[in-house]
């Protein structure tokens, strides 16, 4: 668990949590019929080992598992930011959210056959499909021969290059991507595929492995799937989102296959166990093998004779194509059909392979067990490897320079990047503004990506940012000169207080410079005090933020009304992540606002070395009131969090390493005592 952990994927150790309970039900339920004391012994003892192991997994972790416990509190996971306009008090993720990559219920069976819903969302096809034949015909290129690797691995280099034109159509196939993928999800890289031997062994495991060791599997499989369905199954989906500990917090439900493909796969091994064990009833274990082999191979047989079983093939991308390529809407459910069939087939064959050698052995048992236990390993490894070869392959590996160096600067960034006066911020609409963090890689943005967005940004990004930089950028259409751009700029209150000193709208063009920006740091002379939080971000776009500080009431206590700004300054020293240092001189008491997003712990504000309270005005700025006088103002990120769990982790260090010591101490002790004396 301490490994598991580490790996830092939450939501995949939530879901292994699923599967311990659904274990430790199962183990519960039959202590509780065996009515024995030493039963109930040995299940505590199980359980208070497991409880510990816990304890310690966690308290390794508890450095970042304590900061992520906080942070996501400030998250759209955490409580609503106060605002009632157009739905916004969502506590937490909405459900919707939450279930938007929902699996189909008849989705669920690419466990079974991969390509049963397509693929991918951006695939591409053979030169001998249905839409390879059609562009044939329309752009007259010749066939040619089909790629061997190095063809295909050549072809992977060149595709970044914007001159790269196809000599085949075999070529062309191959770096033409198409929306295979016609299921319910918004959009899928691959399915879940736990493999048509897989899924066949669990059949047979639950024909023939013991009670106890198979309903808790059972149980896994199907609660992994049933939550995978998300909103195409509400009634359970809402129980969990409302009443199950942290399931809310998560989105993309589909994740909860994982669940399945291990409980299958496991129940799949206990089966092998089963049936190469020793004695046993081999009448019993023949009419599993028949059973199991019926029902899966049945079943990819059924959609290999009758794909159209499986709907109409049409994804709902297929409508938006136009202009000269109105024949793919004709095409690609035909080769949707074609993929289903082959994979279906495919299942079929592999079921029938496995069939086989598990027959053979019981009845011509004269090879040793390991002999067909191998022949099982291969089996699996050409049902799964070519399949995960279809997401994995050599376009998915990139040369050493290019790992550590993904981003190549354009001129516009190269130009940015020259400007080192100071810490400031861009605006980059060249790119997808919100869904990229490729700009974050050079310089400072206001845009970026996170899957864990915090609330009160993407609040002012949905409710006043999007307005005021749709605003500002159709202004600047008509602008020519400096004097025009300042015009534009100095109405763009929410960009200037994110100091947004350039905005980049070309590759190669000149960024446009922002005079107006406020810098990372400013003095204002007054304070516009609001009662809630929709009056707060109302109030952003209508005021001068240069000048005043939009701030709510439940943080203004104790501030002063106005400020006499005349004369004093504050400009930035340094800056780190942990802390920034500003240069501070007041002639009379005042109120700075720093360019740094609000966080509600951790950060902390001194002034001479004695801290003084940072306070959130303009929705997510931090503020401070400043004493008269010539000041080092210092902020400084100390979460407790973070050096409270590096003292946790460090005791569940030394037990663990105490532990494993005590475990070499004991069978030493062990190695020296007489055997009656151990016992």
């Amino acid at each position: 668990m301490g490994l598991e952990l580490h790996a830092n994927h939450v939501q995949i150790t939530y879901y292994t949590l699923f599967i311990v309970l659904c274990l430790g039900l199962s183990e519960l339920i039959f202590t509780l019929r065996e009515r024995r004391a030493e039963a109930w012994k040995s299940f505590g003892k199980a359980l208070g080992l497991l409880v510990v192991g816990a304890v310690v997994a966690v308290g390794l972790n508890a450095t970042r598992l304590m900061t992520t416990a906080e942070y996501v509190k400030a998250t759209m996971r955490g409580e609503s930011t106060g605002l009632t306009e157009e739905g916004n008090d969502q506590h937490g993720l909405s459900k919707d959210y939450i279930t938007a990559w929902s699996y189909g219920i008849d989705e669920t069976l690419t466990l079974l056959i991969p390509d049963f819903k397509g693929g991918p969302s951006a695939g591409t096809l053979g030169a001998g499909s249905h839409t390879g034949r059609a562009i044939q015909k329309m752009s007259g290129y010749p066939e040619g021969k089909p790629l061997t690797s190095s063809q295909q691995k050549r072809l992977d280099k060149q595709l970044s290059n914007p001159n790269f034109r196809p000599r085949n159509l075999h070529e062309l196939m191959y770096t033409f991507n198409v929306p295979l993928y016609w299921g319910t999800q918004p959009f899928t890289a691959g399915p879940v595929y736990a493999g048509a031997i897989i899924c066949f062994l669990f059949v047979l495991g639950l024909l023939l492995v013991p009670a106890r060791e198979r309903w808790w599997l059972l149980g896994a499989a199907v609660l992994g799937i049933v939550l995978s369905w998300g909103k195409n199954f509400m009634p359970l989906t809402s129980f969990f989102i409302d009443y199950v500990p942290l399931y809310g917090k998560f989105r993309t439900v589909s994740m909860t296959l994982t669940i399945t493909c291990l409980a299958m796969a496991l129940l799949g091994m206990l089966a092998v166990r089963e049936w190469f064990a020793k004695g046993g009833d081999s009448r019993k274990r023949l009419r599993a093998l028949y059973i199991a082999g019926g029902v899966t191979g049945g079943v990819c047989l059924l959609f290999c004779l009758f794909p159209g079983l499986a709907g109409d093939f049409v994804s709902t991308r297929d409508a938006s194509y136009g202009a000269g390529m109105e024949f793919l809407r004709e095409t690609l459910p035909l080769d949707r059909a074609a993929l289903l069939r082959a994979d279906a087939f495919r299942s079929l064959m592999l079921i029938a392979a496995a069939f086989g050698l598990l027959w053979s052995y019981e009845r011509f048992s004269k090879l040793h067990a390991a002999v067909f236990v191998g022949g099982l390993v291969l089996l699996v490894s050409l049902d799964m490897i070519p399949v995960a070869h279809r997401y994995l392959n050599s376009r998915h590996f990139v040369d050493a320079k290019l790992r550590t160096a993904p981003f190549k600067a354009c001129a516009a960034d190269r130009a940015v990047m020259a400007d080192q006066n100071g810490q400031f911020r861009v605006l980059n609409l060249n790119r997808d503004l919100f869904n990229t963090s490729e700009p974050s890689y050079f310089y400072k943005t206001v845009g970026g990506y996170s899957a864990v967005k915090l609330r009160r940004y993407q609040d002012l990004i949905e409710m006043a940012l999007i307005p005021e930089i749709e605003r500002v950028s159709s202004a600047m259409n008509g602008a020519q000169t400096q004097s025009q751009f300042d015009s534009v700029f100095r109405s763009a209150h929410i960009l200037n207080m994110l100091n947004t000193r350039y905005l980049v709208y070309h590759d190669d063009a000149a960024p446009l410079l922002n005079t107006q920006a406020y810098g990372p740091v400013w003095l204002v002379s007054a304070l516009k005090v609001v009662p809630d939080a929709d009056a707060e971000m109302a109030a952003l776009s209508e005021t001068d933020l240069s000048q005043e500080l939009v701030i709510d009431q439940s943080e203004a206590g104790g501030l002063a009304g106005t400020y006499q700004t005349e004369g004093s300054s504050i400009v930035q020293r340094s800056y780190s992540p942990n802390e920034l240092v500003y240069d501070y001189e007041g002639l009379s008491p005042q109120l700075a606002v720093f360019s740094e997003v609000y966080y509600y712990t951790g950060w902390k504000a001194y002034v001479d070395g004695n801290e003084v309270p940072i306070r959130r005005g303009n929705w997510l700025l931090r503020a401070c009131e400043l004493p008269a006088g010539k000041h080092e103002v210092v902020l400084r990120f100390h979460p407790d969090s973070y050096f409270n769990g590096k003292i946790f982790a460090l005791i569940s260090s030394l037990l663990l390493t105490f532990a494993f010591l005590g475990i070499i101490f004991v069978r030493f002790l062990a190695k020296k005592r007489p055997k009656e004396a151990i016992v």
